[in-house]
């Protein structure tokens, strides 16, 4: 939009008017360009009509976004809605997407689009790839077909059914493969309990249903507590000790930390490692190749990925989380991530290595660090991805439920994961991580209805004037080991209910809390009324935080959303619960 108000003075102007104007926009076959809602109505088919709205709703969102911010460089003729649509038309319908990169290509893109005769297998877009060559110095462009002197030069868009063309681009493909008619099933939950005798036995499918999204484990034959059924061989585990036999990855580090770059050497290591596997140059040659195909895929966010790191910049679920002390650790989390990723693509661009950042973008620099903070097994103090073993799900059956354990056996062969339960033949294997529900949230994307480990969760902040020698001996016994701990809560324990009363007291009044210390008037079994007052304040005030929460985002039903207001109910039980505890101290 930019260099198209720039006019004649552009670079790019006679590429620019080569495209077609907006003028044209009526002769578009495209949903996202028709007039109403109405014509997308005419269409008559189900995915198409929600599909169109949705994306239409979406653009009116990103229209709102980029007057904001550009509002300064374009005038309010240039940013008008109409040519904010049309524009992104042209970037859907005529940019070229390699290695998760958009660009538009000058004199590239008017190569008509035609299936080649020759009979292939869907290789999701690997064949395209293979005449398209984008690198830092220009992009490559070969015949992908024989085509005689004075014939028209066609080009295989992919590996695309037409309900993409349509979609996107306006016009319908001649179908060489890829074409299909679409049928919407209802849920299969849904179908089922529509039979009134199969409504007892709805709960039990659904519980077995969890897996079919993706991946799950199922015993084969009974087992018993703290019997041995996973042995993964260490050397197909990826870690630190795999990713320095990578040359790129241990290069990278090294001038990293030579240029003094702020980063944790051995996530980083681990990162740098998971990225060049999936990602990289010899990505399809790689050995985890099986194993990184059964990872959540970056385009499969909505059903698999509930990462805090993928919630929209202004979106729902950010929104949701008002009100909770959650959202303070969500928005920290995201910063650290892209501070991250900002060291180290500046790092790349200035040390000559730039050609990287074609395939290390950004947000599959995200999708890295969700993988390893949601899948990594630890032992020895380090992170590492096993596959098979997260392919096991995480659930608590009962308070009784072992936490999860992985070692290494004497041989230092095996990864050994041995029971945590009894499991009858043919019972989904599952595993109890031992974590409150915000921790689950934070880093996996979903919380668990039961968990005996969760708990009220406080994010606080330890005052300036409690940072001194003097408080060292309160600190130390209050186990506060930041200046903004997070205090998780159990309302039923009864020693965690002093402590965090304590720690309110630290908060509010921290010379009253040292006085108490020295008067010798705090014990681990009771706390001082003053710090019971300023407990249930603290608690007030998260109770009513969440009673005022916008009644709209309450009514949400995307995935990522529904975890959070999931979240949201069982905060506040535990909060009210905590309440009535504190006030009958």
């Amino acid at each position: 939009m930019l260099e198209q108000a720039k006019g004649l003075s552009s670079r790019w102007a006679p590429y620019l008017q080569l495209l077609p104007s907006i003028s044209s926009r009526n002769y578009v076959a495209s949903p996202l360009i028709f007039a109403s809602d109405k014509d997308i109505d005419d269409l008559q088919d189900e995915r198409m009509i929600s599909t169109a709205k949705s994306e239409r709703q979406r653009v009116k969102k990103a229209y709102g976004r980029f007057k904001r911010l550009f509002r300064s460089f374009l005038d309010d003729e240039t940013m008008d809605l109409s040519r904010y649509v049309w524009a992104r038309f042209l970037v859907d319908s005529r940019a070229f997407s390699i290695h998760g990169q958009r660009v538009l290509v000058p004199f590239g893109d008017v190569f008509n689009g035609k299936p080649d005769d020759e009979t292939r297998q869907h290789d999701n877009g690997q064949r395209f790839l293979l005449f398209h060559d984008l690198q830092p110095q220009g992009m490559t462009i070969r015949a992908d077909r024989d085509t005689s002197s004075g014939e028209q030069l066609f080009e295989d868009y992919g590996d695309n059914s037409n309900y993409v063309y349509f979609l996107h681009h306006g016009f319908l493909m001649s179908d060489k493969g890829f074409d299909c008619a679409a049928f919407r099933l209802p849920r299969f939950l849904e179908a089922y309990s529509q039979n009134e005798k199969n409504k007892e036995h709805t709960e039990t499918l659904a519980s077995k249903l969890r897996v079919l999204s993706r991946y799950g484990t199922f015993a084969v034959k009974p087992l018993t507590t703290g019997e041995v059924y996973l042995k993964v061989p260490v050397q197909v585990v990826m870690n630190v000790r795999s990713a320095v036999k990578s040359q790129w990855v241990s290069e990278t580090m090294q001038q990293l930390q030579k240029q003094r770059v702020s980063v944790p050497r051995e996530e980083t290591l681990l990162f740098l490692h998971l990225l060049e596997e999936k990602f990289g140059p010899n990505h399809l040659q790689s050995r985890w190749k099986p194993y990184l195909n059964m990872l959540p895929a970056l385009d499969d966010l909505d059903s698999a990925l509930g990462s805090p790191l993928f919630y929209d910049e202004d979106g729902e679920q950010l929104k949701a989380l008002q009100g909770t002390d959650l959202l303070a650790l969500v928005t920290n989390y995201r910063h650290r991530v892209g501070q991250s990723y900002a060291a180290l693509s500046n790092h790349l661009k200035h040390s000559g290595h730039d050609e990287a950042l074609l395939w290390l973008t950004e947000r599959r620099f995200h999708w890295a660090n969700a993988i390893l903070d949601s899948r990594s097994i630890w032992w020895n103090g380090q992170r590492h991805l096993v596959p098979l073993l997260d392919m096991v799900n995480c659930q608590e059956l009962n308070a009784e439920h072992k936490p999860h354990q992985t070692n290494v056996d004497s041989s230092g062969r095996h990864a050994v994961t041995k029971s945590s339960w009894d499991f009858q033949a043919g019972q989904e294997i599952v595993e109890n991580y031992a974590q409150p529900n915000y921790i689950y949230l934070l880093y996996h994307g979903f919380v668990l209805d039961s968990n005996s480990h969760d708990c009220a969760h406080f994010h606080l902040e330890i005052p300036t004037v409690a940072r001194q020698r003097d408080f060292s001996v309160l600190l130390r016994n209050l186990e506060i080991h930041s200046w903004t701990p997070d205090v998780c809560v159990s309302p039923t324990d009864n020693q965690a209910l002093m402590r965090f009363s304590k720690i309110a007291l630290l908060v509010s009044d921290p010379k009253k809390a040292l006085q108490l210390v020295r008067d010798a008037a705090i014990s681990n079994a009771s706390a001082p009324p003053q710090a019971i007052t300023s407990a249930l304040k603290l608690v007030e005030e998260r109770l009513n935080r969440l009673q005022a929460t916008d009644a709209e985002i309450l009514a949400r039903t995307d995935f990522r959303t529904l975890s959070i207001l999931k979240f949201r109910q069982q905060q506040f039980q535990h909060l009210a619960t905590l309440r009535n505890r504190l006030q009958t101290k």
